[in-house]
């Protein structure tokens, strides 16, 4: 299977994964082909989920663009409710 080596892959990161677990995933993809730079513009903590940026190949010199651009957030907030944590 054959797979794009430069740009930006739009990805859903689920609960409990890291930025870095991610990245590791997309890496494992080009395993045994020629080697590709990849990274992700920006790091989600392990509880968020939502829109992961991974750069492949040239995509990466784009991190610094994507990086200035603003981040939002969306919660759901439960009032009312009382927890030990």
């Amino acid at each position: 299977m054959e797979h794009a080596s430069d740009g930006i892959l739009l990805t859903d990161k689920g609960h409990g994964e890291t930025s870095h677990g991610v990245v590791k995933k997309v890496k494992a993809l080009f395993r045994g082909g020629t080697p590709v730079k990849v990274g992700h513009a920006g790091t989600l903590d392990p509880f968020a989920t939502g829109l992961l940026i991974i750069l492949l190949g040239q995509g990466t010199k784009l991190s610094q663009f994507i990086m200035s651009g603003e981040k939002v957030y969306v919660a759901t907030v439960e009032l009312g409710v009382e927890t030990d944590t």
